[in-house]
């Protein structure tokens, strides 16, 4: 799991636990950045003193997506297919046109829209 000791906020899928900065998300995504602004009751779940944001994807994916945002952006590797499909997916869900974008472009570079005869 993702786990910045320095993060502030904690994002839980099934029960895996991402630590992150909020900052980050808000730049990349208006999804987050709306659901931030949007004020919590003082009693609100906490971990290690960070506020918590319970989402329904898959933990792997989501771990895709935050792993590409936050350690390696994947702007000059080369990715499989199931890993640049869920980049696509989650960018698109969230609303992160800096990413999806290139991932786009990205799918388009790698995966040919036709193939030889």
């Amino acid at each position: 799991d993702l786990w910045l000791p320095d993060g502030n906020i904690v994002i839980v899928a099934e029960g895996f636990c991402f630590r992150v900065y909020r900052g980050i998300l808000e730049w990349y995504s208006v999804v987050f950045k709306d659901m931030f602004q949007t004020p919590q009751p003082e009693d609100s779940e906490k971990i290690e003193g960070c506020a918590v944001v319970r989402l329904w994807d898959e933990p792997a994916d989501l771990g895709c997506l935050l792993g590409h945002l936050f350690c390696q952006p994947y702007y000059n590797q080369r990715l499989e297919f199931e890993e640049l499909a869920v980049l696509i997916r989650l960018a698109h869900k969230y609303q992160m046109d800096s990413v999806l974008e290139p991932a786009l472009q990205h799918l388009k570079e790698t995966f040919p829209e036709r193939f030889a005869n």
